[in-house]
């Protein structure tokens, strides 16, 4: 079994949604930014990642979730 686990920062507040009978799902996306040396020159680089949630995570995500908060995503 793989495991997987994005810490970086928020890049917009999450679209929340209510979906079947009251469970919430919250979608976001999370940017991830590291430096890599290119040619004597250090390059900055951002991978972003689609994440969904659900349930009372997708509650906590849409109550405290906004633009450049700091985030740990496991999975």
């Amino acid at each position: 079994m793989k495991r997987l686990q994005i810490a970086g920062r928020m890049t917009g507040h999450p679209e929340a949604k209510e979906v079947g009978q009251g469970t919430m799902m919250a979608k976001f996306t999370v940017a991830v930014n590291s430096r890599k040396k290119q040619g004597g020159e250090w390059v900055d680089h951002a991978d972003f990642f689609n994440c969904t949630a659900w349930g009372n995570r997708a509650e906590n995500v849409i109550r405290n979730g906004e633009k450049g908060r700091s985030v740990v995503v496991f999975g």
